[in-house]
């Protein structure tokens, strides 16, 4: 999945390298954790168990923060997948701020070919879609609350 995002060998290869390596490599910048989902995705729940890397931009030029959640586990639906939130510092020191950048990929098992499959396919991406926006404007409520 490493291989879809070209960003990070580029621009953040020791962080590449970590999530390539884990466990066997370390940073020290870089808290791991783990977690359980239960997610009404498709026709039916599916659970999954996700490793949170989160790094913290320590170089000047790097993102303040980047975010990886990485699946290890999915019980359907999903072979594999990595998200990337990226939290960019803004340089206007005017207007403070910051640029907040999600990238998300996945490879599906189960969602191509016959009538099931295609209400499976429709309904994965409408509820993709809309728990992105959730997860955004959950964001965007937090930081609005906190000033």
């Amino acid at each position: 999945m490493l291989s879809y995002y070209q960003v990070l060998p580029k621009d953040l290869p020791d962080f590449n390298k970590y999530i390539l390596d884990y466990p066997n490599a370390g940073m020290p910048n870089v808290q791991n954790t783990f977690r359980w989902e239960r997610v009404n995705f498709g026709l039916k729940p599916t659970l999954f168990i996700i490793q949170v890397l989160t790094m913290r931009g320590d170089k000047s030029g790097e993102a303040a923060y980047v975010i990886a959640d990485k699946q290890l586990y999915s019980s359907h639906y999903f072979e594999t997948s990595l998200d990337l939130t990226f939290l960019i510092l803004g340089d206007d020191p005017k207007h403070p701020g910051f640029y907040l950048a999600k990238t998300m990929a996945c490879e599906q098992a189960l969602l191509a070919g016959g009538l099931k499959a295609s209400m499976e396919r429709k309904i994965a991406v409408s509820r993709s879609v809309s728990n992105l926006q959730k997860s955004l404007a959950y964001v965007k409520n937090v930081l609005e609350h906190q000033k």
